[in-house]
């Protein structure tokens, strides 16, 4: 871990932000992650499953116009309340669209 934290810091890189970043594309733990969510790739789905949640986008990019925004562990259990799924589901949904690059600025979701 030590040399992780080195290797970041040479690299002017956020640890916990990568290590966040890595695990929602492994999509290990979650439940207990604060997801980072492309809005922009978001409100090109066509899931019916999901369909809420790209109106969701929609209204979120007018409140954050960079399109990435975080959704905490708890968001996305009342996201999932709302559209009638389970916060797994949803959370495996949502780590769908982690944005390409680390350094996206973040909005909250």
């Amino acid at each position: 871990m030590l040399r992780f934290l080195e290797i970041c810091g040479a690299l002017e890189v956020s640890a916990p932000a990568l290590l966040n970043q890595a695990l929602q594309r492994a999509r290990v733990d979650l439940a207990n992650l604060v997801l980072v969510v492309d809005l922009r790739r978001l409100v090109t789905e066509r899931d019916e499953q999901f369909r809420s949640m790209v109106v969701w986008a929609h209204n979120k990019l007018v409140k954050c116009p960079d399109g990435v925004v975080e959704v905490t562990p708890s968001a996305v259990v009342e996201l999932a309340d709302l559209i009638g799924c389970s916060a797994v589901e949803l959370a495996d949904y949502l780590a769908g669209f982690v944005p390409d690059h680390a350094d996206a600025e973040v909005g909250v979701g």
